[in-house]
């Protein structure tokens, strides 16, 4: 099996994420892998996943001298040129024929180059189905965030959305969600697609040994003004979203540290920088219903606790692989205050890593729970209520849950790994074939 994987509109942090976790399994257990990468996105991955010769990095776009990019100017001259003449039929079958020479065309020519036998999307949202790419073409789905998110979003982007996933249902070979309840909620939309969406929930592994040297993670945490062991930390990895609901959070640890400052909230992810700096101009989510009122919460919250807000919380923004790790391994407690998610990666990289977590009392969650055989390791709270999540915070602070050591983690979680996810794909691709 040779996978093509067309990751031009990759999502960094999460989905980042599950494409390299999924890609370096696939190394060892497939004959090859060909991903196409904006060309900026290339060096990256190349430092994230094994030096192999089994994947082929390729630009997601045609490189200046080679046939595809001679084809797309000279479509865009004769576009130039319809629209002199108002010649619009000319001008819309050009536009439609070069949308389809950079895309699919890009996609038809290296599939064919290197003999692939499947291509993988890792994310399709409102991205064109590829065209008469003569393989079985399977994405996964993440979520059904513009359905099932406490959100409004503008009629105009449900719409774009919904059409989209519409044309992968009925086009693509298979969809693979990333957990049970994703797969209930998009056939709750989408009803009659039973056979062709199958539910495979990821994971995580325990770190790479060179991140288990201590003195490389103090060095990393003091490059990025973060000193370790002085307090008890929550963490919280999740760029800013208003269904991630960092404003619950910062609600309740607010409300403790008036009377008890020996604890700090960790934030990692984009916008986590402006949240820690006091900074509300975000623009996740700005079009949306509840944005402003949201912001307007923060900003009171902000007000009202200034004097201690630098001291309570720190926030990285988006950071690498190398950084996310660092924090998991010196903090004291994962928090996960999310009132929607598809899956929540977090829940299952701080179990296998012997962290204890709270969390929002959401059923993906719940269904992570009883993946990882953990309920041991999670309290729950009632999603979007910042008192419930004080008295967990401060529970823990009276009485800390301990991490367990690298050998209990593993005694009691590696039953589901990165290498069973990938296997559970390659399965699922072989069977299209």
């Amino acid at each position: 099996m040779r996978i093509i994987v067309p990751a031009k509109f990759y999502v960094e942090g999460g989905i980042e994420r599950v494409i390299v976790s999924l890609l370096k399994e696939f190394e060892g257990i497939i004959e090859g892998i060909v991903i196409l990468l904006p060309e900026k996105s290339i060096a990256t991955f190349q430092s994230s996943l094994p030096n192999s010769s089994k994947i082929i990095y390729e630009s997601a776009s045609w490189p200046g001298s080679t046939i595809g990019t001679k084809q797309v100017r000279l479509l865009d001259y004769l576009q130039r040129l319809s629209r002199v003449l108002h010649m619009h039929f000319i001008n819309d079958w050009a536009l439609n024929k070069s949308r389809d020479i950079r895309s699919s065309g890009r996609i038809r020519f290296l599939a064919k180059k290197y003999k692939c036998t499947h291509c993988l999307y890792f994310i399709s949202n409102r991205v064109p189905f590829p065209r008469k790419l003569d393989i079985p073409v399977a994405t996964i789905c993440h979520d059904i965030f513009w359905h099932f998110a406490p959100m409004t979003y503008p009629e105009k982007m449900l719409k774009e959305y919904d059409e989209s996933l519409r044309e992968w249902l009925v086009k693509a070979d298979q969809i693979i969600t990333v957990s049970a309840k994703t797969r209930h909620d998009l056939l709750t939309i989408f009803p009659g697609f039973e056979s062709k969406v199958q539910a495979i929930p990821s994971a995580s592994d325990r770190p790479d040994a060179i991140l288990k040297d201590n003195d490389s993670l103090k060095k990393l945490l003091r490059q990025n003004s973060l000193q370790i062991g002085q307090k008890i930390s929550f963490f919280f990895p999740s760029s800013f979203s208003l269904y991630k609901d960092h404003l619950t959070l910062m609600q309740a640890a607010t409300q403790i540290f008036s009377i008890n400052s020996k604890f700090t909230v960790l934030l990692t992810g984009k916008d986590t920088e402006r949240l820690a700096s006091g900074d509300f101009d975000l623009a996740k989510q700005k079009g949306t219903f509840e944005y402003q009122d949201y912001v307007e919460r923060l900003k009171q919250l902000h007000a009202e606790h200034q004097m201690n807000w630098s001291h309570l919380f720190w926030g990285s923004g988006y950071c690498d692989l190398a950084m996310v790790e660092a924090v998991y391994q010196t903090c004291s407690c994962v928090v996960m205050p999310s009132r929607y998610e598809g899956f929540g990666l977090a829940i299952a990289e701080a179990i296998v890593r012997g962290i204890p977590v709270i969390a929002s009392d959401i059923e993906v969650f719940r269904e992570q729970v009883e993946l990882y055989q953990c309920a041991d390791r999670v309290q729950f709270f009632e999603a979007g209520n910042p008192e419930a999540l004080k008295d967990c915070l401060q529970r823990f602070l009276d009485k800390p849950v301990p991490r367990l050591n690298s050998h209990e983690a593993s005694q009691r979680f590696d039953h589901w790994t990165w290498k069973k996810v990938a296997e559970n794909y390659v399965s699922v691709l072989a069977s299209l074939s």
